[in-house]
């Protein structure tokens, strides 16, 4: 993973293994600043962030543990997906089932291995593909991690690819609004603001 560029801008590139670390230390970050209803300095706050929503979301994250496993190895796959296309860049066709089926055989939990396979799923995936995600116990017990995961990374690529401003993180940021409006809907607005209490 130390070997296999994820990423690269310019002259700078981000290793797989060195965007896990990223994506983890901004879900570090943000579930300390939403401890107080608050994003981390210089995040966009989706159009779904509150201080009920942050209160009730803090309240359902899965294990910390599990959560720290899943951020650092979700891309685990990827060395195994690489493709280069004609101009030399990497595409990683299916990375997220690849990567959780590299986790289960290393000896991942099913939690984990469940949010890696799902990570997606916020982040390019339909209505219906999120909707899904609601019609199991997994699904409902762990998208909230999904959630917070998906906020993380999309802030963690945006320093790597130009800033919130960059036409990039706003498309990624528009569709996790539509996501994250849409499972939070689904939680209920009188249950939300019932932990926000």
């Amino acid at each position: 993973m130390r070997g296999c560029v994820q990423a690269r801008f310019g002259q700078a590139q981000q290793s797989v293994w060195e965007h896990g670390q990223a994506v983890l230390g901004g879900y570090e970050a943000l579930l300390l600043a939403a401890a107080s209803g608050q994003l981390p300095e210089g995040w966009r706050p989706p159009k779904w962030w509150s201080p009920a929503a942050a209160a009730w979301l803090l309240a359902h994250q899965p294990q910390r543990q599990t959560m720290a496993r899943y951020l650092l190895w979700h891309d685990c796959g990827k060395p195994a997906a690489l493709v280069l296309d004609a101009q030399g860049r990497a595409h990683f066709p299916g990375h997220a089932q690849v990567s959780a089926d590299t986790w289960r055989a290393l000896g991942g939990t099913a939690d984990e291995v469940w949010l890696i396979r799902h990570d997606m799923v916020l982040h390019s995936g339909s209505a219906a593909d999120c909707a899904e995600l609601l019609h199991t116990p997994e699904g409902r017990r762990l998208w909230p991690g999904l959630l917070l995961a998906a906020l993380s990374e999309v802030h963690a690529n945006a320093q790597m690819f130009g800033g919130t401003e960059s036409t990039s993180f706003k498309a990624k940021a528009k569709q996790l609004d539509r996501r994250g409006t849409q499972l939070l809907g689904a939680a209920g607005a009188n249950a939300i603001q019932a932990a926000a209490g």
